[in-house]
């Protein structure tokens, strides 16, 4: 790409679980060659439950130190609010976004020049029934809660209180 292309900035995209660990020796060798180290991002433990409102405090700063000198990009950033399946919350969405941004800020945009918060609105029950499919886990509950409730605001459009937290957090950190 880089010959065909010399103004075009590369990257491969990692979730940031599967840059580390067993899969370590494929992140490092793809990036070799990459302008950018390029990650997605949802604290996720067995079956889909997040791992806390506070995870992004610490794995942020894991991040940028795996992209070492280039600019880390967060192609997908968020969290899940499902209480019945996953045992989140949105108290608990909204506390990783605001832990996450304040982090982001601290950070720097030089280091990190792109988060992209992901999702504005849950996927609709329809939506997450066809993602389900698609990944081959049509009848996994767990990943259907994880879907339908990373939104910060609901299918509906009403707000979470993750939206109150990104737009205050957005407001602190100077974003429009």
């Amino acid at each position: 790409i880089h010959i065909k292309l010399p103004g075009v900035k590369v990257g491969v995209t990692f979730t940031f679980d599967g840059a580390g660990g067993a899969g370590a020796a494929n992140f490092t060798a793809l990036n070799a060659s990459s302008d950018a180290i390029v990650l997605t991002y949802y604290p996720l433990g067995a079956s889909f439950h997040p791992r806390g409102g506070m995870s992004a405090v610490n794995d942020l700063p894991a991040m940028a130190t795996m992209a070492g000198s280039k600019p880390l990009v967060l192609q997908e950033f968020g969290y899940p609010a499902d209480a019945q399946y996953l045992g989140s919350s949105e108290s608990e969405q909204a506390d990783f976004i605001a832990n996450g941004l304040a982090t982001w800020s601290g950070i720097g945009g030089n280091k990190i020049p792109f988060l992209n918060v992901f999702l504005m609105h849950d996927f609709t029950p329809a939506l997450c029934d066809y993602y389900g499919q698609y990944y081959l886990l049509p009848n996994s509950a767990e990943f259907k809660a994880y879907l339908c409730s990373i939104g910060l605001r609901k299918a509906d459009g009403t707000p979470k209180a993750g939206w109150n937290a990104f737009a205050q957090a957005a407001a602190v950190t100077g974003l429009p």
